[in-house]
């Protein structure tokens, strides 16, 4: 049901949070499969959930309202968001769990940039327990308790969609393309900060001079 699967999606968002706290390679990368993985969940079954719902209802003329109002809520919290960030990444300095331990010796770190992750694993907590306790479970239109037994596996659609990817070259080649988009977007999300630390450096350095 979508419902399940927003309730798995925060958390595993929320796990991918965590791992951020973490001094360690193997952790961090884990994180970042996490967080792939959730938000290809993000940008399917909320949708998928809204419009069954409206469907149940018998409110499909709304979809395109409700759709409206979540795009324009979308935009609001994520300038709130940016914000309320900013100021948290703002307050103390990163530094290890244990404040015996030096910056280079520590493997759990708090505060500091780890703020805006703090608030965000707060947020998918309440997001996973508000799914559980006021939304409906939905099914596609196979789906459903009354016809589990005859509904398919959750694997055949992704093994259709694999066998679809490889034999339509076109497919394959959008696919390729946007895995490579999604590569370097994320590279620059990686790198922009320590190429601007480096630059300001310089800067500061010259200045100096």
């Amino acid at each position: 049901g979508r419902r399940k699967f927003v309730i798995i999606f925060s958390m595993i968002y929320a796990a991918s949070c965590l791992t951020k706290h973490f001094r360690n390679f193997h952790v961090l990368m884990l994180g970042r499969l996490l967080g792939g993985i959730a938000t290809s969940l993000l940008f399917s079954v909320f949708e998928a959930w809204l419009i069954r719902a409206h469907a149940n209802a018998k409110v499909m003329d709304k979809l395109s309202s409700s759709f409206s109002t979540a795009g324009f809520g979308n935009s609001v919290i994520a300038i709130l968001a940016g914000l309320v960030s900013n100021k948290a990444a703002s307050h103390g300095k990163l530094r290890p769990w244990d404040a015996s331990l030096d910056t280079k010796e520590g493997m759990f770190f708090v505060d500091g940039y780890l703020n805006p992750f703090d608030i965000a694993l707060l947020a998918l907590i309440c997001c996973g327990i508000c799914a559980t306790f006021l939304w409906e479970e939905n099914y596609g239109e196979s789906g459903g308790k009354e016809n589990a037994e005859n509904s398919p596996k959750w694997y055949d659609g992704l093994k259709r969609a694999y066998k679809t990817t490889i034999r339509n070259r076109d497919i394959l080649l959008c696919g390729l393309v946007s895995s490579l988009f999604e590569g370097s977007m994320y590279i620059f999300v990686f790198m922009w900060t320590p190429a601007m630390q480096n630059l300001a450096k310089k800067e500061e350095g010259l200045g100096e001079d």
